[in-house]
């Protein structure tokens, strides 16, 4: 009984990290998006100014 209540609440641990580093990640993707998106709008501004 006790080596499996080890055994899953090492499972559950294991879970509780990956779902926190997917998290994570998600908000690291949206910030990386965000900041791309801003340097693409830079440049279509300096695109813009050349074109002219």
């Amino acid at each position: 009984m006790s080596g499996f209540m080890l055994r899953k609440n090492k499972l559950f641990s294991q879970i509780e990290r990956f779902t926190y580093d997917k998290r994570m990640l998600h908000k690291n993707i949206l910030q990386w998006k965000a900041s791309l998106e801003e340097a693409n709008k830079a440049l279509q501004g300096k695109k813009k100014e050349k074109s002219k």
